[in-house]
């Protein structure tokens, strides 16, 4: 059988990805360049698409055109393969709240443990965030196009807008995008769930963004309540980290050292 025939075969059985390991076993017959060789052809003919190395996509025929299929097409399985948790995090995740103004022109994905690539291996459409451990209790999981995808709640997605302002290009585009994910958000116990696992810092932040830029006093309150409960020895933090501007003004109830100014866009 020849690789083009495993292929076809493959996806009439209704699979979608293969892994390089999984095609070597099923033609032992054949050496390693000549597999190479032949993935190499099926690629360039766009019948088949390698977002990461050794990972493999067969291409539906409405991506032919495209040469590609988007992150949340293949991840879920590419993310088994690797034995690795992981989560549509940032603006992506907003996305799935419907608080996104625009489609965010590459995917954010949370990962735990040490990164995992440098970058596709074909397009750099997938921005990596790693932190220690994933959260399982604050993941959404729902059905996608290709199988299930997996997305950060949206408190969770609320604290890391702010917490990771730095990946998405400010606070005034976090801002933008909580002015949204609010109606989607509940913080009441949230120091026992999303607080629990993101920095104090982070929490401060946004409640101060919450509170004194989009002028959501009752969402302020209640993120101010599980706060002190996570949080028993606060301290002064700038607003922004990426700003190195002196503070202009301090916020004593948040204790905010407010060094950047934040413009929220029209939704």
């Amino acid at each position: 059988m020849s690789i083009r025939d495993w292929v076809r075969e493959k996806e009439m059985l209704g699979g979608r990805f293969f892994t390089f390991e999984e095609l070597r076993a099923a033609v032992p017959e054949l050496s390693c360049q000549v597999v190479k060789n032949s993935l190499n052809r099926l690629r360039k003919s766009a019948r088949i698409y390698s977002p990461y190395r050794g990972f493999y996509v067969i291409l539906p025929p409405e991506y032919v055109r495209r040469g590609g299929v988007p992150p949340t097409f293949y991840m879920d399985d590419f993310m088994k393969s690797m034995h690795r948790s992981y989560y549509f995090s940032l603006l992506s995740a907003a996305t799935f709240w419907g608080a996104a103004h625009q489609r965010p022109q590459v995917d954010f994905v949370t990962t735990d443990g040490r990164r995992l690539f440098a970058g596709a291996r074909e397009r750099r459409d997938v921005e990596w965030i790693v932190r220690p451990s994933i959260p399982e209790h604050l993941i959404m999981t729902k059905r996608g196009e290709a199988g299930d995808v997996r997305y950060s709640s949206a408190e969770l997605t609320a604290v890391e807008l702010v917490q990771y302002e730095h990946r998405i290009g400010g606070l005034s585009v976090a801002a933008t995008v909580l002015s949204e994910l609010l109606e989607a958000c509940d913080f009441r116990h949230a120091s026992e769930n999303a607080f629990a696992v993101c920095k104090d810092a982070a929490i401060q932040r946004l409640g101060y963004v919450v509170e004194k830029v989009l002028r959501n006093e009752l969402q302020g309150e209640i993120i101010y309540h599980e706060w002190v409960r996570t949080c028993k020895a606060p301290h002064f933090v700038p607003l922004s980290l990426r700003s190195s501007a002196e503070a202009k003004c301090r916020d004593e109830r948040w204790k905010i050292s407010v060094n950047t100014e934040i413009e929220v866009d029209d939704i």
